[in-house]
């Protein structure tokens, strides 16, 4: 009785945290889609447009509610175009939809939700995010988030053969034993009929201090390189030749965990590209920090402009938001004292750009997240 009692009080305090969070989405399977989930579409090259899974709303309130779609473009190559449908099909210069009355406890099947993405034969990668709210209430929404990967380019594990999603996350336990910690060997692959010149771009999100890092992509580069030559892949080729790998060197046993972007790009298309991330996991001997793999975070509106909302909902309590700029420097840091909620911050200060955010402290951190600000 003592446990049932308990897991009500839990279950309120995370309703009373998230401002009684009405919104849900599911698919034409019954399947719950969850907060800030991120959809993977390949272009269909041979069709006119490429499009979501249809989506539908439900209110699990107990009162009605009028619903709006916002579209929110984070990348879209020149010369394609998108557009979706809620309930309505709008153009592609609308970015949000007339509000729909969704009853109490209900799943609105009548108003479907789909995105569509044009390529126009445009080689390149679109990211767009759709959020869901109500219109008394933004805080209380939910939001998804969808690449359409038309890129050249795949990468894959030399060793397993498994294809990495875009702006995939690679963690690797860092070895205090050794000189360096190495990820596993990846190869490209070019998918096209042409052939393409591809350069392999480091970015250091977050660094650690008195530690270095480095990169091969075809040949090896010291820690004071962050570009290499362009690489030339012929036509529909699996490049086993020329393999990346990305190492990093502790030194002594220096507590924290780098997280290093690189961007695989076409020199002749910059909007035709591929990311992933590495997070080399390091501590000290008190302990390697946990990364907490289901923690909901999502950032709106993204991309900001003066203001910032986060909602959150972690597995730890008395953590830190933190917010990096694009060269890793921390510009924004405001400590929550509870596992769950939101926080508003002001972004007018900050120039315009691409940012960072997680939460951590000493032994904690979230897997880290962009915002963009224009």
């Amino acid at each position: 009785m003592k446990k049932l009692i308990l897991i009500n009080v839990l279950l309120l305090q995370v309703v009373f945290l998230f401002g009684q969070n009405s919104l849900q989405l599911f698919n034409h399977d019954g399947e719950e889609i969850i907060n800030n989930q991120r959809f993977e579409i390949a272009v269909d090259w041979e069709g006119f447009e490429t499009t979501t899974p249809e989506l539908f709303v439900k209110n699990i309130s107990a009162h009605d509610i009028d619903v709006v779609c916002r579209r929110e473009v984070v990348l879209a190559p020149q010369e394609t175009m998108n557009n979706f449908c809620y309930g309505l099909c709008f153009g592609p210069n609308t970015d949000v939809s007339p509000a729909i009355t969704v009853p109490a406890n209900t799943l609105d099947d009548a108003n479907v939700f789909s995105g569509h993405y044009q390529d126009n034969d445009h080689v390149g990668v679109a990211q767009i995010n759709y959020v869901f709210f109500d219109v008394n209430n933004e805080n209380d929404q939910i939001a998804i988030s969808v690449v359409f990967y038309g890129a050249s380019m795949t990468i894959q594990n030399k060793d397993s053969k498994e294809v990495l999603g875009f702006d995939q996350l690679l963690e690797v336990e860092v070895d205090y034993a050794n000189f360096e910690s190495v990820t596993s060997e990846y190869i490209l692959q070019n998918t096209t009929n042409a052939e393409i010149a591809v350069i392999c771009k480091r970015n250091v999100i977050i660094n650690v201090e008195n530690t270095t890092n480095n990169f091969c992509y075809g040949l090896c580069f010291g820690p004071g390189t962050d570009e290499s030559p362009a690489v030339v892949i012929p036509e529909n080729t699996l490049d086993e030749e020329n393999i990346f790998s990305a190492h990093y060197q502790p030194g002594e046993v220096v507590a924290g965990t780098p997280l290093i972007e690189y961007t695989f790009v076409n020199e002749n298309n910059e909007e035709d590209f591929m990311v992933i991330r590495v997070a080399f996991r390091g501590g000290s001997a008190v302990g390697i920090p946990h990364i907490d793999q289901d923690a909901q975070l999502i950032a709106y509106p993204n991309p900001a402009t003066t203001q910032l909302s986060v909602d959150f909902n972690l597995n730890k309590s008395n953590a830190t938001l933190v917010i990096y700029n694009a060269m890793g420097a921390q510009v924004i840091s405001k400590k929550v004292n509870q596992s769950a909620g939101n926080i508003n911050i002001s972004t007018e200060e900050l120039p315009r750009g691409l940012y960072f955010y997680r939460f951590e402290n000493d032994s904690y951190q979230t897997i880290t997240q962009k915002i963009v600000l224009q």
